[in-house]
C-alpha cells in the first residue's frame, strides 16, 4: 500500500517556499474508468450499503462537497463494530491494483477507516487510518486486492475507527485500476461518459480529453514559481461611439479580449542533463499539440499566502505560447516566464469541484384569493387576500400598492378579517394591508385607482356621495389625500373605468360618463389638471374603457365609433391636439391598451377582426397595420401590462391563449404565446394586472381575480430557488432533467434573462441542458431538444452572476450544475 496524499480541501502536502508564487499543476490527459456506481448519490443511495446493520446511511442535501448531494453514515456508538459505508466495485479482478480517492467530512479528531475487503463482514482490509478534520478533506490511497477474491466481489468500506455517534459524509468516491489517482470523473461531468445507465454505471473518461486525468505539480518538473504576471484584474476594452459635434463619446459596453499571462521561474536541476530532461518533459505536459486532438491545457492553481496554501484552488483553461525555448547556456538552472494565452471571455479560472442546487420546478402558493404578486421572481399572497373582485391596482410612492374593486372585507395573513369597502392599501415592507374606508366611506366598487406623484390616490368607479359624512360631489371619482376624502370638482355623471396619469402630469379619466365636472364636451373622456377638468377635443360618441401612452401621445379604447369628430372604430390616438385613427378599427370593444417598451402597442377585447385582420380578442399596432398574437385567446380580454422585458401579460374571460390551456392568465413573449408561471387561484377568470418596474429591469407583478367562488385561495406558481455564486465570475450552468412533467419556461430574474419551452420529459427520460454560446439540449430519448426551445429565449445569453441569483422554474424538478468562476487568480485566495 502507497500512501499518496491525504489533503484538506484547500491544503496540499507539497513543501511550500514562503516566496513561492502559489502552488502551480497541470492536468496531463489520462484515460480513467471510474469503477464506482453511483459515486456521487444522484440515485440516492443506491449500490451503497451499511458495514453492518446497526448504522444508518442516507443521501442527504445538507451536506456536499461537490453538487448537490452527499451519504451521511450516522454510527450508533457500537464499541465492537467499524460502522460506516461499502459498496461493491464492479468488474474487480482479484490480485489488481486499485486506487480509491474520495472526499470525506468527518468530526475534528475522530479516528476513521478505509480499505479494501470482500462483502463478508469479518473480511475486511483496512489500509488506510486517518484523523477527521471538521472540514472536507481528500483521501487516497493505492492497495491491491486480495488474492483470493471473486471477479467483482471487491468491496470499498469506508468506517468509523472508535465510538462515536457522530454522523460522517462522503462524496465524489473514485475507484481506479491504477497506480496513481486521477481528476474525479463521472458520467456527467465534461469529457466523461456513463457505460450504461446515468448514476447507475461505471464512468469513462478518454485519454485525449484536456478535462480530466493526472494532476501533476509543476514542482515535479524541477520547476519553482517565483511570480505571476498578468493573471489579475483582466485588461478590458470598452466600447466607445464618439460624439460627431462635441468632444467625448457615448460608453456602449466593455469585453475582455483575449490576453496573456506569464508564470515565471526557475528550473534547478542537478545536471545539465537533468535540466534538459526538465525543460523537454515540461513542455511535453503543456505543448497544445500535447495528444492527437490539440487542445488547450488545464492548470490547477493553489493561491500561497506566506508559505501557506490559502482560498481555493481554480483550474485555468489556456494555451502555451512561449518560455521554454531554452537557455543553453545555463548548467544546472534555468529562470524562465512561461507565457500562456487566455481566451474565456467571461473569466480567467474556475473551481475544481462543481457547485450545484436543487431547482424547484411548481410551488403552491397560499391564500391569493382573489389576489397575488410576483415579487423578485416569486409569486406571493397578499395577506390572505380579500373577499371579493378585484378590478384594479396601482402603485404609490414608498411601494404602498392600493387595490381597488367590488369586495368589503381583506384578510391578513394571521387570518384577521378587516372590513375594507371597495379600496385597501397593502404595504409590502411590512406585508400587512390598512383600511381606506374605517367609517364606512366607500359606497360602491373601484373600477380605476391612479396614484399621482405627490401620493395623491385617485379612485374611480361605480358609486355616489363617496365618504363619511357623505360629499355630494363625489360622484364615480374621488380623491384620497392621505388623510380624508376630496370631491374631484364635482366629479362625473356616469361610471368612470380607467384613470392614467399621461407624461405631462395631467390625470386622464374615460367611462361611460357624458360630463365631467359639468364640462362640455367630456364626454366619456376629459383631463384634469389638479383643479379644473377639460375636454379632449369635442369627446367621445360611446365609452372609453383603456388609456394608454407613448412619447408621441396618448392611445384610447373602448365603444366609439367617432372621437373629437374624427371617425375611429374603438381605437383611435390623442396627440396632444387632435385625434387620429388606427387603421379602420375594431369589430367589438376593446378593453385594455398597452405599451412595450419598444413602442408596440397591444390591445385586447372583445374584437375577433381590427384593422381588417382577424385578431382573436388580442393584436398588437405595428405604427403602420394591426397584426394577431397567433390564434389569440378564446374568451375577452380584460387587462393588459408589459414588463422592463417585453413580455406581455394578459387577463381575461377565455380558457386558452394560442390554443394553450390556461384559464384567466396568459403570457406572449414578443414572438409566441407562453405558459404564465402561475395559474389563477382555482381557475379564476382575470381582471387586474399590473407591472411595476424600479428602472432597473426588476419588475412586480401583481393579478387581481373574479372572486367567484369562495372557497379558492391557492394558487400553483413556478418554483422559485435561490441559488449562490460563489465565484467573481459569471458563469454558463448546465441543467439535468430526470424527473417526467411539462416544461415549460427557466427565469433568472436577476438578469432578466428567460428560456422558454415547449418540452415535455417523459419517464426515464434524462435531459441535460447546457447553457453558454453555443447552448445544447442532449435527450437520452432523443438526440436533441432545442427545436422544444421557443421564440424569445435568451439561450445563447442565459447564465448565472456572482452573488444571489433568483430562478424560477416551470416544470420538472431540476438540478443545475456549475463550476464557480473567477476574472482574477485574485479572487480564488479570498
Amino acid at each position: 500500500m502507497k500512501l499518496l496524499r491525504q489533503i484538506t480541501e484547500d491544503v496540499s502536502n507539497v513543501a511550500l517556499d514562503d516566496g513561492q508564487a502559489g502552488v502551480w499543476s497541470v492536468i496531463v490527459p489520462d484515460e480513467t474508468t471510474n469503477m464506482v456506481v453511483n459515486p456521487s448519490f444522484e440515485v440516492d443511495a443506491a449500490s451503497w450499503g451499511a458495514t453492518w446493520i446497526t448504522e444508518t446511511i442516507a443521501r442527504v442535501s445538507t451536506h456536499a462537497h461537490a453538487g448537490a448531494w452527499s451519504l451521511e453514515v450516522t454510527p450508533t456508538g457500537d464499541p465492537d463494530l467499524y460502522e460506516g459505508a461499502t459498496t461493491v466495485i464492479a468488474g474487480s479482478l482479484a490480485s489488481h491494483t486499485y486506487t480509491v480517492s474520495l472526499w470525506f467530512l468527518g468530526a475534528h479528531g475522530v479516528s476513521y477507516r478505509t480499505g479494501f475487503g470482500t462483502p463478508v463482514l469479518l473480511n475486511m482490509s483496512f489500509v488506510l487510518a486517518f484523523k477527521g478534520t471538521g472540514e472536507w478533506q481528500r483521501i487516497e490511497f493505492t492497495s491491491t486486492a486480495p488474492g483470493a477474491m471473486s471477479p467483482g466481489a471487491l468491496a470499498l468500506f469506508v468506517a468509523v475507527g472508535e465510538v462515536t455517534t457522530a454522523p460522517f459524509y462522503i462524496d465524489q468516491v473514485q475507484v481506479e485500476e491504477k497506480p496513481y489517482a486521477t481528476t474525479y470523473c463521472d458520467g456527467d461531468q465534461d469529457g466523461c461518459v456513463w457505460t450504461g445507465l446515468a448514476h447507475y454505471s461505471a464512468s469513462q473518461r478518454g485519454g485525449y480529453s484536456p478535462e480530466g486525468g493526472r494532476v501533476r505539480n509543476l514542482r515535479e518538473f524541477h520547476f519553482t514559481t517565483a511570480a505571476i504576471i498578468g493573471a489579475g484584474a483582466p485588461p478590458q476594452a470598452n466600447i466607445i461611439d464618439a460624439y460627431a459635434l462635441v468632444g467625448g463619446g457615448n460608453y456602449q459596453r466593455s469585453i475582455v479580449p483575449p490576453h496573456s499571462f506569464s508564470i515565471v521561474g526557475r528550473f534547478e536541476c542537478d545536471s545539465t542533463l537533468d535540466l534538459k530532461r526538465a525543460r523537454q518533459a515540461l513542455y511535453d505536459a503543456i505543448k497544445p499539440r500535447r495528444t492527437p486532438r490539440t487542445a488547450p491545457i488545464h492548470l490547477i492553481y493553489q493561491p500561497v499566502d506566506c508559505g501557506k496554501p490559502v482560498g481555493r484552488e481554480i483550474v485555468i483553461e489556456c494555451v502555451y505560447r512561449s518560455g521554454l525555448e531554452g537557455n543553453h547556456s545555463a548548467n544546472v538552472g534555468n529562470s524562465v516566464a512561461l507565457e500562456f494565452d487566455l481566451f474565456d471571455g467571461l473569466a480567467v479560472g474556475r473551481a475544481v469541484n462543481d457547485s450545484a442546487a436543487l431547482l424547484a420546478g411548481t410551488a403552491t402558493v397560499q391564500y391569493t384569493k382573489n389576489v397575488m404578486r410576483r415579487v423578485d421572481g416569486q409569486w406571493k399572497a397578499l395577506g390572505r387576500g380579500v373577499n371579493d373582485i378585484v378590478y384594479a391596482i396601482a402603485k404609490g410612492p414608498g411601494g404602498l400598492i392600493y387595490v381597488g374593486g367590488s369586495f368589503t372585507q381583506v384578510v391578513e395573513s394571521d387570518g384577521t378579517i378587516y372590513a375594507s369597502q371597495y379600496i385597501a392599501q397593502w404595504t409590502p415592507m411590512t406585508e400587512t394591508w390598512a383600511n381606506m374606508t374605517p367609517a364606512g366611506e366607500g359606497t360602491g366598487p373601484v373600477r380605476a385607482v391612479a396614484v399621482a406623484p405627490n401620493g395623491e390616490v385617485y379612485l374611480g368607479g361605480s358609486f355616489t356621495n363617496w365618504g363619511f359624512p357623505p360629499i355630494g360631489a363625489a360622484d364615480n371619482i374621488v380623491k384620497w389625500n392621505g388623510i380624508i376624502y376630496e370631491a374631484v370638482g364635482t366629479g362625473c355623471n356616469s361610471d368612470v373605468s380607467v384613470l392614467a396619469f399621461g407624461p405631462d402630469g395631467m390625470l386622464y379619466a374615460g367611462g361611460t360618463f357624458t360630463l365631467a365636472g359639468g364640462v362640455a364636451n367630456t364626454a366619456y373622456i376629459a383631463k384634469w389638471d389638479g383643479s379644473a377638468w377639460s375636454a379632449l377635443g369635442t369627446g367621445a360618441n360611446d365609452a372609453v374603457f383603456a388609456l394608454a401612452f407613448d412619447a408621441s401621445g396618448m392611445y384610447a379604447g373602448g365603444d366609439f365609433t367617432s372621437i373629437g369628430g374624427v371617425a375611429a372604430t374603438r381605437v383611435a390616438k390623442w396627440n396632444g391636439v387632435a385625434w387620429s385613427a388606427l387603421g379602420s378599427g375594431a369589430n367589438g370593444l376593446v378593453m385594455a391598451l398597452a405599451v412595450a417598451p419598444d413602442g408596440t402597442l397591444y390591445a385586447g377585447g372583445l374584437f375577433t377582426t381590427i384593422g381588417g385582420v382577424s385578431a382573436s380578442r388580442i393584436a398588437r399596432w405595428t405604427g403602420a397595420a394591426w397584426e394577431p398574437l397567433g390564434s389569440g385567446c378564446d374568451g375577452n380580454v380584460l387587462g393588459l401590462a408589459v414588463d422592463s422585458k417585453g413580455l406581455l401579460y394578459v387577463v381575461g374571460e377565455f380558457t386558452s391563449a394560442g390554443g394553450m390551456p390556461t384559464v384567466g392568465f396568459a403570457t406572449w413573449n414578443g414572438s409566441v404565446w407562453v405558459r404564465p408561471d402561475a395559474d389563477s387561484p382555482g381557475n379564476s377568470l382575470g381582471y387586474a394586472v399590473a407591472v411595476f418596474g424600479d428602472g432597473f429591469g426588476n419588475d412586480d407583478v401583481y393579478l387581481g381575480f373574479d372572486g367567484t367562488d369562495p372557497s379558492i385561495a391557492d394558487a400553483e406558481t413556478a418554483g422559485y430557488t435561490e441559488v449562490v455564486v460563489g465565484g467573481t465570475a459569471e458563469v454558463y450552468p448546465r441543467v439535468a432533467f430526470s424527473t417526467p412533467g411539462l416544461l415549460s419556461r427557466l427565469t433568472n430574474f436577476t438578469t432578466g434573462e428567460s428560456i422558454y419551452f415547449n418540452n415535455t420529459i417523459l419517464d426515464g427520460e434524462r435531459a441535460v441542458l447546457k447553457l453558454g454560446p453555443s447552448s445544447t439540449f442532449a435527450s437520452t430519448f432523443r438526440i436533441s431538444k432545442l427545436n422544444g426551445v421557443l421564440p424569445g429565449s435568451n439561450l445563447a445569453t442565459w447564465r448565472l452572476v456572482p452573488g444571489v441569483n433568483k430562478i424560477s422554474l416551470l416544470g420538472p424538478e431540476a438540478l443545475m450544475v456549475w463550476h464557480e468562476q473567477f476574472d482574477s487568480i485574485d479572487g480564488a485566495a479570498l
